[in-house]
């Protein structure tokens, strides 16, 4: 095999983290009697991410972002309501949904029975050790690392460095990373000089801090883990 260790992401690689957020966002807003459209929906997401980039820039904290995202949006729709509140209602929906991307459970599956496999995420503790037991994706992972738990974020080396440092730095030439997202997977991967796999759906170019580039999960092991 090319690689005894994978370092995988966890939404929109192994979990699909927009249906989990329309899901949460529909049943928060219904609790303020103002149901949303599907274009105030996408207008959330669009608003999350951006919050997440900034995150991964250093431009917020995680308590910044909480707040953030439900001032913005809700200044937007015209609900009224404490935004850390909302927060804290979105994040507990979010752990009540948990929907596979295809092939991720096989995936996870015959990773565990052929190297190491480690869980990297950016989001809350508790959040996504819910979303994964949720989902039976708790019992494939030798360790899950997040960034509230290393105490840096993705892309910064920094957190990957925190994982070697417990998983052991001799394995550091024989891992690759896999996910969905350029700025933190790929970007923190390829920075601190891992390889990197980067789970691309839309058959877009690949950048080149990306080693690999896979359209659909069934495609990582016999592609990049034998191939």
């Amino acid at each position: 095999m090319r690689y005894s260790v994978v370092l995988i992401d966890l939404d929109d690689t192994l979990l699909d983290f927009g249906a989990a957020s329309r899901f949460s966002l529909h049943r928060l807003t219904e609790g303020y009697r103002r149901p949303i459209s599907p274009r105030e929906a996408e207008d959330f997401e669009s608003i999350n991410a951006e919050c997440w980039r900034m995150l991964e820039r250093g431009e917020l904290t995680r308590d910044q972002l909480s707040r953030r995202r439900f001032d913005i949006f809700f200044e937007k729709i015209g609900i009224k309501a404490d935004p850390l509140e909302a927060n804290a209602r979105f994040r507990a929906g979010l752990a009540d949904s948990a929907v596979l991307i295809p092939g991720a459970l096989e995936l996870c599956h015959g990773l565990h029975e052929m190297c190491g496999l480690y869980l990297i995420s950016n989001g809350f503790v508790d959040t996504q050790k819910k979303r994964i037991s949720s989902a039976g994706l708790d019992r494939y992972f030798h360790g899950v690392f997040t960034s509230q738990g290393v105490g840096y974020t993705k892309p910064d080396p920094l957190f990957f460095r925190a994982v070697f440092d417990l998983i052991g730095h001799e394995k550091e030439a024989h891992t690759v990373v896999l996910g969905d997202s350029l700025t933190s997977d790929m970007a923190g991967g390829h920075a601190y000089g891992l390889d990197t796999c980067w789970f691309d759906p839309k058959g877009l170019p690949k950048p080149d801090i990306c080693t690999y580039s896979i359209p659909s999960l069934d495609r990582f092991i016999p592609d990049i883990l034998l191939g």
